[in-house]
C-alpha cells in the first residue's frame, strides 16, 4: 500500500496537475471544522478536492499545515483518508517536509507517529534530514534522525550535491553538525568542483564545526585544494583568525602555497601573503608569531607579504611585520618589470609616508620608565628595521632605497631622525679605515698627477729662466731634483706617472662596477662625470697621446688637476664633520647658478651693448672678452678706467652704465645673495639632508667592497675573518644619562643631544614607551595598563610618576652635593 501511494505521489507531481481553488481550500482557510465533517461526508468528490491544488501550489491539508491546524488534518485523515499522509503540493512536498519547514513541532510528532515516510524528498531530491539541518534546528533533527533507523538518509545527496550534513555546515550549525556526525554522516563527501566540508566551515567562520569535522574526519583533508586553495588558506583570506587557529591545530601547513587564484600578488602564495593582501592583521600576526619565517618566504613571481601588503596599502599590516622583522631592502620585479623595494612601494602606496616611518622608527627607542633628566635613564636605539637580521647581508640597502626616493620633503621628514643618523655614525665608525684607504688612495693619484705635470712644466720652460724664477712651484722642484744626485728628471717623472697609474688602476675597476650596479642612478651625479673625466683623459695623457703639442697637454693637465682635487672636495664631504660646510656651499653654488641662468638674457644683453658701444676697444674686443668683463663689473665697477680714455660726453655709454650698474650690481647680485641665503634653517636643513645622502651614497660604496665575495676571497683567511666581524654596525646602541654631569660618548655631542631630545619630545607627547629587555618599567605604571583604567586615569597617574622621579633625582643630586661639601669641609686646611 505503501508502494502504490508513493508511485501515485511521484506521477502527480511528473503531471503537475493544478485545478482551480475548491470549496475545501475555502472550508480549510476558515477554519470551520464542523462544516469540514459535514463536507467529508455529503461530497462524493471529497477526496479528489483534496488533491487539489490552489494558487500557490498547495492542498487544502498543505494548507491546514502552513496554519499549523492540528485540529483540521487530524479531522481529514481520520476520516478514512490516512492513505494521503503522504500527499505532494505542487513542488512535491509532503506535509512531514511542509512541516518541518515551518518548524512545527506538533504536527512533526503526528506525522512521525501516525506513519509519515522520511524518505520522501521534494523536487531537488531534498529530504527533511536536508531541511532541518539547513534551518540549524537540532532538537528538530534529533528528533528525526531518531527515526531514521534502516534508513540512512544522513547521507543523502540533493540535486545540488549537497547532503543534510553539508547544509548544517554551512548554517554553522555545531550541534546539527555533531547530530549527524554521530549518526554516521559522511565527512569526506565534497562537491563535484572539490569544495569539501572544511572549505565551507572555514568560509562560514565556524571553528566548532572545523573541529568537529576534523575530529570525525581524515588529518589529510586539511591540504584538499578548492579553486586553488586548502581551507587554511581560504580562513586566511577571509581573515578568520580563529579558523586559522584550528586548522594549524589539525596539521594544517601554514608555508603550503595556493594555486593560480588570478592575483599575481597571491597567486601560489602562503597563507600569510593572503592575511596581507587583505589587510586580515589579526590573522598577519598570529601567522607571524606562529612562524616568522613566512616573513621571508616569496610566492612565485617572488613578492614577500610585506611587498604584497605594501601594495596593496594596508598600512597596519605593513607595519606589524616590519616591527617584526620584514626586511625593507628585498626587491620585486612588478609586471612593467620595474624593481620596488618594499620603502618604493610604501612611499607610493601608503597614506603620508614619511608619518609612518617616523612612527616606525619612533617605536625603535626604548627606555626603562625613567625621564632623560632620571640618574637611572637609560635609552636604547634599536636598529632592526633598517637592517636585515641576517649579519652576513648588506645593511645600508633599506636606507640606499629610502633616499632614492624623489621627493624632498619625504626625504627631510625621514632622514633627520636621530635612529638613522647615530646608526649610521655607528656604520661610519666600523667603515671609516676603508674611507682614509680611498682618500689615501685618491690623494696619491692627485698629488702625483700635480707633481707629474709640474714636472713637465718645468722641462717645457727651461729656457724660460725668468719664468722658473718668478715660479715658486718649479723652483722648488727644480732645486730638488737638482739638489739630489740620485734623483733625475726623467726618473722624477717616470715615478709619479707609476704612482698616477697604478692608483688609477685601482679605481677605474672600483667605479666600473658602481657603474654597472647602479647603472642610471650612477650617472645622475656629479661625481661620476667627475671620474669618469678623471680616467678617460688620464689615460689618453700618459697612455695613448704622445704626438700632442705641449699647449694641448698642458690644457689637458689642468682639467684632470681641476677635477681631481674636486673629487678630493667631495669626499672630505662624507665626513659626518666636515661634509656639512662642503654641502652647504654647493646648495648655495646651485641657488646663484640658478638666479645667473634666470637673468642671462640681461648679462647677454650688457655684453653686445658694451661692445657696440665701446666699438670693440679693450676690454670688449669681442662678445666673449665682452661678457667675461660684464661678470668681472658685477663686482668691481672699472669706471675710471673705461671712461678715462674715451673723449668727449658720452652719454649714452654713461647711461647704459649707470642702468647696467643699478639693475645688475644692485638688483640682481643683492637678489642673488638673498636667494643664496634666504631662509637659513631650512638651507641648514637642507644640507645636512644633502650630508646623509652623501654619506649613505659612500658607505654604500663602501659596503660593496667588503662584502664583495670576489674580494673576500682574494684576502688571507685571518683577514677575512677580521673583515667580517667588523664590517657589521650593531643591531642597537644603548646608553645611559647622568644629569650634572659630563657623559662620554662615542657618538658627537649634537647627535648626542638629538637623541636624547627625541625622547623628550615623545616622552612629552605621552609616548607609550617599549620596556628594556634588561630593565623593568615603573611597576605602578605596568599595573595601570593591566586593569584598563580609563585614559586620562593612566595619563594623570604616569604624570604622577614623572613627577615624583624628578623630585627622587633632584633629591638624589642634592644629597651628593651635601656629601662633597661635607668631605671637603673635613679636609685640613693646607698650610
Amino acid at each position: 500500500m505503501s508502494g502504490e501511494n508513493n508511485l501515485r505521489m511521484r506521477i502527480r507531481r511528473a503531471g503537475d496537475i493544478k485545478k482551480p481553488v475548491t470549496c475545501l481550500h475555502t472550508v480549510v482557510i476558515s477554519g470551520n471544522i464542523e462544516l469540514l465533517k459535514s463536507l467529508s461526508l455529503k461530497n462524493d468528490e471529497f477526496e479528489e478536492n483534496l488533491s487539489a491544488f490552489d494558487k500557490d501550489g498547495f492542498t487544502p491539508l498543505h494548507r491546514a499545515v502552513i496554519m499549523r491546524r492540528l485540529d483540521i488534518v487530524t479531522t481529514i485523515l481520520e476520516n478514512g483518508m490516512q492513505h494521503l499522509i503522504n500527499i505532494n503540493d505542487l513542488v512535491g512536498r509532503t506535509l512531514l517536509f511542509l512541516a518541518v519547514e515551518i518548524e512545527w513541532i506538533e504536527g512533526i510528532d503526528y506525522f512521525l507517529n501516525n506513519g509519515a515516510e522520511l524518505s520522501l524528498s521534494s523536487q531537488d531530491n531534498s529530504n527533511v534530514l536536508h531541511v532541518a539541518a539547513r534551518l540549524g534546528n537540532a532538537d528538530l533533527l534529533s528528533e528525526l534522525v531518531q527515526f531514521d533507523t534502516g534508513i540512512t538518509l544522513v547521507n543523502s545527496i540533493n540535486n545540488k550535491n549537497q547532503t543534510p550534513l553539508w547544509n548544517a555546515v554551512k548554517k554553522s550549525s555545531a550541534a546539527c553538525v555533531s547530530l549527524l556526525l554521530t549518526a554516521g554522516a559522511q565527512v569526506s563527501l565534497s562537491q563535484p568542483n572539490n569544495k569539501s566540508l572544511l572549505h565551507m566551515a572555514a568560509e562560514n567562520s565556524s571553528p566548532e564545526t572545523l573541529r568537529l569535522l576534523l575530529d570525525f574526519g581524515k588529518r589529510t583533508m586539511v591540504s584538499e585544494m578548492f579553486e586553488g586553495m586548502t581551507p587554511l588558506q581560504l580562513a586566511c583570506r577571509k581573515g578568520l583568525v580563529d579558523c586559522v587557529r584550528v586548522l594549524i591545530e589539525y596539521g594544517g601547513d601554514v608555508k603550503q602555497k595556493t594555486g593560480v587564484v588570478g592575483d599575481y600578488l597571491i597567486s601560489r602564495g602562503t597563507c600569510l601573503h593572503l592575511a596581507a593582501r587583505y589587510g586580515h592583521l589579526k590573522v598577519v600576526e598570529f601567522l607571524v608569531q606562529f612562524d616568522r619565517s613566512l616573513l621571508s618566504i616569496p610566492n612565485d613571481d617572488n613578492w614577500y607579504p610585506l611587498h604584497v601588503a605594501a601594495r596593496s596599502g594596508k598600512v597596519d599590516c605593513v607595519h606589524f611585520m616590519i616591527v617584526h622583522g620584514a626586511d625593507l631592502s628585498k626587491q620585486v620585479v612588478d609586471r612593467a618589470g620595474n624593481p620596488n623595494t618594499a620603502v618604493d612601494l610604501i612611499a607610493c602606496f601608503i597614506p603620508q609616508p614619511h608619518t609612518f616611518f617616523q612612527r616606525i622608527f619612533d617605536e625603535s627607542i626604548e627606555t626603562n620608565g625613567h625621564p632623560t633628566n632620571h640618574i637611572h635613564c637609560q635609552i636604547k636605539y634599536k636598529y632592526n628595521v633598517l637592517i636585515p637580521s641576517d649579519r652576513e647581508k648588506r645593511q645600508l640597502k633599506a636606507l640606499v632605497s629610502l633616499i632614492n626616493i624623489n621627493n624632498d620633503y619625504f626625504l627631510e621628514k625621514t632622514l633627520l631622525h636621530p635612529m638613522i643618523e647615530s646608526f649610521l655614525y655607528l656604520k661610519w665608525q666600523r667603515l671609516k679605515i676603508f674611507f682614509i684607504a680611498v682618500v689615501m688612495l685618491y690623494v696619491t693619484f692627485t698629488v702625483s698627477f700635480t707633481a707629474l705635470s709640474v714636472t713637465m712644466l718645468e722641462r717645457a720652460t727651461n729656457n724660460n729662466q725668468s719664468t722658473q724664477q718668478n715660479n715658486p712651484i718649479i723652483s722648488f722642484v727644480k732645486e730638488y731634483v737638482s739638489s739630489s744626485p740620485l734623483v733625475s728628471s726623467e726618473s722624477v717623472v717616470m715615478f709619479n706617472k707609476l704612482l698616477a697609474l697604478g692608483s688609477l688602476l685601482i679605481i677605474g675597476p672600483v667605479e666600473i662596477y658602481q657603474a654597472l650596479t647602479l647603472r642610471r642612478c650612477y650617472f645622475l651625479k656629479i661625481e661620476s662625470w667627475l671620474k669618469a673625466t678623471i680616467m678617460v683623459l688620464t689615460v689618453w695623457t700618459l697612455v695613448l697621446d704622445s704626438d700632442s703639442d705641449m699647449q694641448t697637454r698642458s690644457s689637458i693637465s689642468a682639467v684632470i688637476i681641476l677635477c681631481s682635487w674636486s673629487e678630493l672636495l667631495f669626499l672630505l664631504a662624507c665626513l659626518p664633520n666636515w661634509g656639512f660646510s662642503i654641502l652647504m656651499f654647493c646648495r648655495v653654488a646651485q641657488n646663484v647658478i640658478k638666479v645667473l641662468v634666470t637673468f642671462s638674457c640681461l648679462i647677454v644683453g650688457f655684453s653686445f651693448a658694451f661692445m657696440v658701444l665701446f666699438q670693440s676697444s679693450e676690454p670688449f674686443v669681442s662678445f666673449w672678452l665682452s661678457f667675461l668683463k660684464v661678470m668681472v663689473m658685477m663686482t668691481e665697477y672699472d669706471y675710471g678706467d673705461l671712461f678715462s680714455a674715451r673723449e668727449g660726453q658720452d652719454y649714452l655709454a654713461r647711461t647704459i652704465f649707470l642702468v647696467f650698474l643699478i639693475l645688475v650690481s644692485i638688483v640682481m647680485m643683492n637678489l642673488m645673495v638673498g636667494i643664496a641665503v634666504s631662509d637659513i634653517a631650512l638651507l641648514e636643513d637642507q644640507g645636512r639632508v644633502s650630508r646623509i645622502i652623501k654619506h649613505i651614497d659612500f658607505l654604500d660604496l663602501l659596503e660593496e667592497l667588503v662584502y664583495n665575495d670576489v674580494f673576500l676571497k682574494i684576502m688571507p683567511k685571518r683577514a677575512g675573518r677580521s673583515l667580517k666581524s667588523m664590517r657589521a654596525a650593531p643591531s642597537y646602541f644603548t646608553f645611559k644619562i647622568r644629569p650634572l654631569r659630563n657623559s662620554r660618548s662615542i657618538l658627537p655631542p649634537s647627535l648626542h643631544q638629538s637623541m636624547i631630545n627625541k625622547v623628550d619630545e615623545l616622552y612629552k607627547n605621552n609616548y607609550n614607551y617599549n620596556s628594556c629587555p634588561e630593565t623593568s618599567m615603573n611597576a605602578s605604571c605596568k599595573n595601570d595598563l593591566r586593569t584598563e583604567k580609563p585614559v586620562d586615569s593612566i595619563c594623570e597617574q604616569c604624570k604622577s610618576n614623572v613627577a615624583d622621579s624628578k623630585l627622587q633625582c633632584i633629591l638624589e643630586e642634592i644629597a651628593k652635593l651635601k656629601d662633597e661639601l661635607q668631605s671637603m669641609k673635613d679636609q685640613p686646611l693646607a698650610h
